[in-house]
């Protein structure tokens, strides 16, 4: 159950901190380099999903990641003394969530005809973050909207 439990709390603050990081550090002005280059290439009109877009022109960089990890790393690193199986549980499913985010976000903007964007809860995703690139105040999950529900942040 400890393990159980560990998991939804590492799930859950991974996807806090990309709420947090993608609304108040990338939207916080409309001068951020992220709002500058990605959102006026994807535009969530004619150009949200670009074939021949480079890899970078989606994907965050290392240390965007990294500082998305730091609270579920300083959580497992707190808890590893006493319970090893549950700060390793915690820190996985922020590992596994971060790379969700990274490779669900890609396959938004270039699509590659996998399996998985057929699938109905990430073509809910798509639209969700399709609408972020129109509105830029809403939306702001890219793997779960759970969070922008919470917050009342949903178009």
């Amino acid at each position: 159950m400890v393990i159980l439990a560990s998991a939804l709390l590492g799930l859950l603050i991974a996807m806090l901190m990309e709420y947090i990081l993608h609304r108040y550090y990338l939207h916080f002005t409309g001068k951020h380099t992220h709002i500058v280059n990605h959102h006026v290439l994807f535009r969530g009109d004619k150009s949200y999903s670009i074939l021949d877009s480079k890899y970078n022109d989606i994907v965050s960089g290392l240390s965007y990641i990294i500082v998305n990890m730091i609270p579920n790393m300083l959580m497992a690193w707190y808890l590893w003394p006493a319970y090893k199986m549950a700060a390793t549980s915690l820190l996985t499913c922020g590992i596994v969530y971060t790379i969700w985010i990274e490779s669900a976000h890609y396959l938004f903007h270039h699509p590659m005809d996998y399996a998985i964007e057929k699938n109905s809860y990430f073509l809910r995703l798509n639209e969700h973050h399709r609408i972020h690139h129109v509105v830029f105040k809403n939306n702001y999950g890219i793997g779960s909207t759970l969070i922008d529900h919470l917050f009342k942040t949903v178009e």
